[in-house]
């Protein structure tokens, strides 16, 4: 799978219900992400959020964490993350019917 192509089927996973990503793999996906499209989270100059901000903050270690690989190491992490969750799930037709279009 492309990195495009895995980025295109997590933006169709559905948000509630069965076939939810458990936040802790959405954060890792979210950084990984973030580090091969934007860079190195420190290199954006974008101050850590405070503890109160729990959303953003999540976010930006998430970031943070995976600045020391390439873009390219993250968008093959982030593929295989999503080649293990789609094998994980899509035994039935159930996991396809539930994809957003």
């Amino acid at each position: 799978m492309e990195f495009p192509d895995a980025v295109s089927f997590v933006r169709r996973l559905p948000r509630h219900g069965t076939f939810v990503l458990p936040n802790d793999q959405r954060a890792q996906l979210y950084g990984l992400y973030k580090r091969a499209t934007c860079g190195r989270c420190k290199d954006t100059g974008r101050p850590r959020p405070g503890m109160l901000d729990v959303v953003d903050r999540t976010k930006w270690t998430a970031w943070n964490e995976f600045g020391g690989i390439s873009a390219d190491e993250a968008k093959r992490l982030y593929c295989q993350k999503i080649d293990k969750f789609r094998r994980q799930y899509s035994e039935g037709n159930e996991f396809r019917t539930n994809l957003r279009k």
